[in-house]
């Protein structure tokens, strides 16, 4: 591994490991507050660097790979993780823009905003198609995964269209992308960190660290969701 794929690779799992830790602390701690704020602020910075050094790194490693003409099925890791980072710069990026632009919610129109969810839903359908021409070993793993950036991307772009819908529309949707973003987080731990730390090899069940993150998120992001909308009687 040269000197830039190793510093690629360790910014990449600080980053993650700082954002694993800091998510909890805004969960926790009083809503709005000094270190809710600040601390939230830490996490987002760690996504938008962990997305990003994880699709730089995967850049670099599908040109090393297409030199050297591996066979299609052998990117299953590589697309799968490159998803994940379009998904998880999306949904880091709504749940900083909507809380900016409460105030005046017709301003997170402007921008690329529009594109960067687009592409979230573009990569849901690649990896499907991806997944159905390879067929890899992890290909319902990959299927799996896949409606979450289309999902997600709907309901974002949604709010993007009518952002003054509903008087706390902002928080709600603050909750849902900020939780989906803590998602990305626990699943990439899930898979290659918890297995790294503890010398695990999960097999068989590397689908339960895939998709157990989501599983459990999905229902939490629409009780929390459901709470704050009842206290604001929306």
């Amino acid at each position: 591994m040269n000197a830039v794929n190793l510093v690629l690779r360790w910014t990449h799992v600080a980053l993650g490991a700082i954002g694993l830790v800091a998510f909890w602390v805004p969960v926790f701690s009083k809503k709005g507050s000094k270190l809710h704020v600040a601390v939230g602020h830490v996490f987002l910075l760690c996504a938008y660097g962990a997305a990003g050094t994880a699709l730089v790194t995967l850049a670099v490693r599908i040109g090393e790979d297409v030199t050297g003409r591996a066979p299609l099925r052998s990117y299953a890791t590589v697309v799968l993780l490159g998803y994940l980072a379009v998904v998880t710069l999306a949904l880091a990026r709504h749940a900083a823009l909507v809380v900016q632009t409460r105030k005046n919610p017709s301003l997170i129109q402007a921008g690329y905003h529009r594109l960067l969810l687009r592409s979230a839903q573009v990569a849901s359908v690649l990896i499907v198609l991806y997944a159905l021409l390879s067929r890899p070993p992890s290909m319902w793993i990959l299927l799996g995964m896949s409606p979450i950036g289309l999902l997600t991307g709907v309901g974002m772009i949604r709010y993007v269209d009518q952002p003054t819908r509903l008087r706390m529309g902002w928080l709600y949707e603050h909750i849902g992308a900020i939780l989906g973003t803590g998602i990305a987080f626990h699943t990439a731990f899930a898979v290659f960190g918890a297995a790294r730390l503890f010398q695990w090899k999960p097999g068989p069940l590397v689908i339960v660290a895939w998709l157990g993150p989501t599983i459990i998120g999905i229902p939490v992001i629409a009780l929390w969701t459901r709470h704050y909308r009842r206290k604001f009687n929306e």
